[in-house]
Parts: C-alpha cells; structure tokens; sequence
C-alpha cells in the first residue's frame, strides 16, 4: 500500500466534495514501450488560481516515472518492484482544462486522476 501526504492551504473553505471543481480518471495497459500516459483533460474550471493535482499509481514493475509538462513533481516513488505511485500539481487559469500526464514503462497497468480544487 502506498500513501502520499500533502498539504496545501488558501483553497476552498468549502466542506468535503464542494471543494472540488472537476475531476477525471483513466486507467489503462502500456505497450512494448515506456509511454506517456494521461488522466485525461477535465471540464473547463470555473476560475483562475485553483489547483490541480494529478495522481498515479501502478502495480510496480521497476519503471521510472517522470510528471508530466506544466505539472511540478510533489512525490514519486518509482523504479520498486512492488507498487509506484506519484503526485503532481500545477495552479490553473480560468477556463483550464488539466490534463495529468506521467511518463512510465512498458507492459504496466496504471491508473491516473487529477482533481482540481476550487480557490477561494
């Protein structure tokens, strides 16, 4: 099991979901070759300044993971023969659809979400 903490402060003060403005999921098998993988672009956000943060996590199979272009890498645990798993995020501008994307290796099984929470 892997587990990765972050803490972040100025967003919603919105209770639970209602903090959240969109998200999206995708899961998926990589080929014979290391690949770029993607979340999957959200809605368009509702204003500027909300965060987004992309997640991804596989089965392990000793695959180094990069964060995707315009993500800032937070935690990432790769290369282990058991589990992998990261965490990016990146500031939104209105209208922003994000689109979490990780580099990982071939013949991985792998699920990857972001999730923008609102500003505000």
């Amino acid at each position: 099991m892997g587990v990765a903490a972050l803490e972040y402060s100025g967003l919603s003060t919105a209770a639970g979901t209602g903090a959240v403005g969109v998200l999206t999921v995708a899961t998926g098998t990589t080929g014979s070759t290391a690949v770029v993988v993607a979340s999957g672009a959200t809605a368009a956000t509702a204003g500027g300044g909300e965060l987004a943060l992309g997640f991804y996590a596989d089965s392990g199979f000793g695959d180094t993971l990069t964060a995707g272009t315009g993500f800032t890498s937070r935690v990432g645990v790769s290369n282990t023969p058991d589990m992998e798993l990261a965490v990016e995020d990146q500031l939104t501008t209105a209208g922003a659809t994000p689109n979490a994307t990780f580099g990982t290796g071939a013949q991985t099984v792998w699920l990857a979400g972001v999730v923008v929470f609102k500003h505000g």
